[in-house]
């Protein structure tokens, strides 16, 4: 809800969300908001999960853990049941397997999701781990344009520059510094800041995004 208690609301399809913000300070949270929101509403996920954050979510089928890998074949096999939601656990991955890893596995989502139009969202976390700064394949690896994805990272500038401008719809700055994390953010889009509203930032989450270019205040959950 709005601080004035009207609803915020995201589109549900071809909406690109950007949850970002220092560690600590609530992303998974306000992810795990909108992923329950999202199934109530019988939408099925795909939530790639480097750091093991969402396994223990109701109603959710593991892939991997922390001393076994995720099989792609296994991923594919889970996600052809349209009533499972599916996280893919990285922690058994190197760090510096990963981007290979996602680079494989995207592709083939997509290819999914063009055939099936499942799964109708997918939940990326600590996207800087999967498509760094540094990483040169992103440009291939990701399409024009991408539909109903949730990105999480901490860093807007620690990922591929390649994402952000084709990526993001939406911009959720989560934490005691929200003006902060968004001039980040506009530097990594390449724009010039928004300019935000009045008021006490401590612990506020803001919402910011091609509807509203004005951030909005929201209150703590």
């Amino acid at each position: 809800m709005h601080h004035d208690g009207t609803p915020v609301t995201f589109a549900p399809y071809a909406c690109n969300i950007l949850v970002s913000g220092p560690s600590g300070t609530g992303k998974s949270t306000f992810a795990t908001g909108l992923i329950e929101r999202l199934t109530d509403r019988h939408y099925q996920l795909c939530i790639i999960d480097p750091e093991g954050d969402y396994s223990t979510l109701d109603d959710i089928v593991t892939v991997g853990s922390r001393v076994r890998a995720p099989h792609m074949g296994e991923i594919l096999e889970r996600l052809s049941d349209p009533e499972a939601q599916v996280v893919v656990n990285l922690l058994g991955m190197p760090l510096r397997e990963r981007p290979d890893f996602f680079s494989q596995l995207f592709p083939r989502l997509q290819a999914l999701r063009a055939r099936t139009g499942r799964p109708h969202w997918l939940l990326i976390d600590e996207v800087h781990h999967l498509l760094p700064a540094q990483w040169g394949l992103a440009p291939s690896t990701l399409p024009q344009r991408l539909g109903e994805t949730i990105l999480i990272t901490y860093r807007p500038r620690e990922v591929s520059a390649s994402i952000p401008g084709q990526l993001v719809d939406t911009a959720v700055a989560v934490g005691p510094s929200p003006k902060a994390t968004l001039a980040e953010l506009a530097a990594a889009l390449g724009t010039a800041p928004p300019q935000t509203p009045a008021g006490k930032p401590s612990a506020t989450k803001w919402w910011c995004g091609s509807a509203a270019p004005v951030p909005t205040r929201l209150p703590q959950s």
